[in-house]
């Protein structure tokens, strides 16, 4: 197709240049055989005006059809096709557009990768992908998360199971700046009986801080969390919290969480992502005399590892690469009792996971 358009146009220069010659010859000619015999001094200084006319419209048309062909040849054409896409490349143009035309600009980038026109009709998932899941590209994000369960037999119920949970995961601003908050908020009657909140904020600058005794690290217990409001329910642990970042909000803040805590045995214990997160380890240790039913809730990639180690009471998930807000895993602990083993082999189908989401 752009062979043909370049012939085409090579043909119309060609033929401006042609006409042009053709007049500018008349010119010539109309001198040389002595076209302009008439005696009259008016019609003689007209022929002269108009055959000068001529002349101009000759070297106006070569210049035209000379344009044409230059600019029609390859190299040409190439180069400003590469000079255009230079200056759409440009941060500079691009700072100039407005969301929508961003927004366009990038629809038709879809459409052009796909060879797909109706791509941004509506019907298809573009507009959900703009509306939804484009923000997240710009987000606040987390690395290095890592999530330890030690989950023990509770001596005084046994009808449920004590945790001990620690949490550890680093901020990134992703350009911008980090997360607002740090919440911990399990579901309703999920935790009884929360007995500590253990919050650690790590950074190189904190040194500086007052009052921190040239540590890096800032620690919130219980009591620390209720100074700076940031209990849901300072009569009800079980209830959570909700820490505002406010001074802290560094890139590459190092958090750190302790929270201690029973669970009946028969519930879901649901873990999702609140931020996009790359690099999620998940240790969960447990009596050997349960068994551990798990459901992923995100791509299983080739980045996904498990240990099960289901004889020794202990299992593991490290996962290298990106898990997406909201997603994350759910487990259950069964007994290994004759009672149980048609629970723990029917877990799978339950698509419905609660807990916690952490912030």
């Amino acid at each position: 197709m752009s062979n043909e358009k370049n012939t085409k146009s090579l043909k119309e220069g060609w033929k401006y240049v042609s006409y042009g010659v053709i007049l500018i010859l008349l010119k010539i000619l109309s001198h040389e055989v002595h076209l302009i015999t008439i005696d009259s001094n008016t019609v003689v200084e007209i022929q002269k005006i108009f055959f000068e006319l001529v002349g101009h419209i000759g070297i106006g048309l070569i210049v035209l059809g000379s344009l044409t062909i230059v600019l029609d040849l390859g190299h040409w054409t190439t180069y400003f096709e590469e000079r255009l896409i230079s200056i759409v490349r440009r941060t500079e143009f691009l700072n100039k557009l407005s969301q929508d035309d961003l927004t366009s600009l990038q629809n038709d980038i879809f459409k052009v990768f796909f060879n797909n026109n109706k791509i941004a009709n509506g019907e298809g998932f573009l507009e959900y992908y703009n509306k939804n899941i484009k923000s997240l590209i710009g987000m606040p994000f987390r690395t290095n998360v890592n999530l330890t369960l030690n989950i023990t037999e509770c001596d005084q119920d046994n009808t449920k199971f004590k945790i001990v949970e620690t949490m550890s995961y680093i901020c990134r601003s992703n350009g911008t700046t980090i997360q607002d908050t740090i919440s911990y908020v399990p579901e309703q009657d999920e935790h009884f009986n929360t007995s500590v909140f253990n919050l650690t904020l790590c950074h190189e600058e904190f040194i500086s801080l007052p009052n921190n005794n040239s540590k890096n690290s800032i620690t919130f217990d219980n009591t620390g969390l209720q100074n700076r409001n940031a209990l849901l329910d300072s009569a009800n642990l079980n209830a959570g919290f909700n820490f505002t970042l406010q001074e802290f909000k560094k890139d590459n803040l190092s958090v750190a969480l302790r929270v201690e805590y029973l669970i009946n045995k028969n519930r879901f214990i649901g873990w999702r992502m609140s931020h996009p997160t790359n690099n999620l380890t998940i240790q969960i240790n447990f009596p050997n005399n349960c068994k551990l039913a798990r459901e992923l809730f995100f791509s299983e990639s080739n980045n996904v590892f498990e240990d099960p180690n289901e004889g020794i009471g202990s299992y593991t998930l490290i996962v290298r690469d990106w898990i997406l807000p909201d997603e994350g895993v759910a487990f259950q602990l069964t007994e290994n009792t004759a009672a149980n083993i048609g629970i723990a082999n029917s877990v799978d189908e339950v698509t419905i996971s609660s807990g916690n989401v952490s912030s």
